[in-house]
């Protein structure tokens, strides 16, 4: 039994199961976010923008749309839904995603991340021309770590998955998954809020973008899901 699953008694883990349920509806371990009725579950997740202003993040025609405005450079801006709650243990967390305002050589990119210092992202990314000629990449970043593919096409899916101590990062090919990157590491098995992003990079000039994303995934061991997904405060 894990030092996280000691420190919870049998009251805590009850309290814990029903938040569970009030918050997010589930099967077994499986948890989701449609934005049916251009609605969101509002106690599992929130809207933030950061960085230059004119950021939109919006939920509406049933998604979640975000649009960066055009940009000199200078700093790094984003659009982010980002969770309520942090996930401890195994987990596995898909999104889809449509590019709608994506010109060529845009130096955006959306992504899943969690929120441990960055520590690992999965991310489809419009390269500037400044960035080895440009084109569109699929990459992950987990503790430094790069790696890449090239993509194509104008919606997909990004998936993340952890077991144990390792973070794993894939796109759909229409067909299968393809593992992008991985990476073991301790600090990778922490307890981690998720976010859904739409941003650019400091110092990255760009034209308007907008991407939209549905149909959030997120599975734990059926066994004991709500020991493994935590309110926080």
């Amino acid at each position: 039994m894990s030092l996280f699953h000691r420190k919870l008694g049998l009251a805590s883990l009850l309290l814990l199961a029903v938040a569970l349920l009030t918050v997010a509806p589930s099967q077994g371990g499986t948890f989701t976010e449609n934005f049916n009725n251009n609605q969101y579950n509002t106690k599992a997740w929130r809207i933030d923008n950061s960085g230059q202003s004119g950021v939109q993040t919006t939920v509406t025609n049933n998604r979640l749309e975000i649009t960066l405005p055009a940009s000199l450079g200078g700093s790094r801006y984003q659009g982010n839904m980002g969770s309520k709650f942090t996930l401890a243990g195994n987990f596995d967390m898909q999104v889809d995603f449509t590019l709608m305002a994506w010109p060529t050589n845009n130096a955006s990119q959306v992504g899943l991340t969690i929120t441990q210092a960055n520590d690992f992202s999965i991310n489809r990314r419009s390269k500037g021309l400044n960035e080895g000629g440009g084109g569109e990449w699929y990459f992950t970043i987990i503790k430094g770590n790069y790696t890449q593919g090239q993509a194509s096409g104008t919606s997909g899916k990004l998936r993340m998955k952890r077991t144990g101590n390792k973070m794993e990062g894939f796109y759909w090919t229409g067909t299968k998954w393809q593992l992008v990157g991985f990476f073991t590491d301790p600090s990778l098995g922490l307890a981690t809020s998720v976010n859904i992003t739409l941003n650019r990079d400091t110092s990255m000039s760009g034209p308007i973008v907008s991407a939209a994303f549905d149909n959030i995934l997120i599975s734990t061991p059926s066994d004991i899901p709500a020991m493994l997904l935590l309110l926080s405060n």
